[in-house]
């Protein structure tokens, strides 16, 4: 892509700072991608811990096959929530190629695939419970 990373940057560091930069910049974010309920927790807890942040959408499709997905309600549910950033959470390599795939229909200005941050970073404060605000700890 020509410019390497001086060091990797794993989805669990990058969504709580990408969540900071929404609440301080107001930049719109959109979760999608893990197990039922998890991406929807992993909102709630983001926006509590870091006022202000703005989560426009969370989407948690049914688990298939890339082929067999439903990529226009995928679609339609980010074109109508207008997100900066999409933060995918299908694993690697489905989300790398999910956002290959989509990349000129997205109309999202970032995009990136973040694996099972969502679900390892919520799971994370739950079981420090220091540095994250009280918020509904179940699930």
């Amino acid at each position: 892509m020509g410019c390497p990373l001086a060091e990797r940057v794993t989805g669990v560091d990058l969504v709580p700072r990408l969540a900071e930069l929404s609440a301080r910049k107001g930049y719109r974010i959109f979760l999608l991608g893990g197990r039922e309920g998890v991406a929807e927790r992993a909102a709630k807890l983001l926006e509590s811990t870091y006022p202000g942040a703005c989560i426009a959408g969370v989407y948690a499709p049914e688990e298939k096959l890339l082929a067999m997905m439903d990529h226009g309600e995928i679609l339609n549910r980010i074109h109508a929530a207008k997100p900066d950033i999409l933060l995918v959470a299908f694993g690697n390599p489905k989300q790398e190629k999910w956002s290959w795939m989509h990349r000129k229909r997205l109309g999202v200005p970032v995009a990136m695939g973040v694996g099972a941050a969502l679900r390892f970073w919520w799971a994370t404060c739950v079981a420090r419970r220091d540095g994250c605000s009280d918020t509904d700890w179940s699930g």
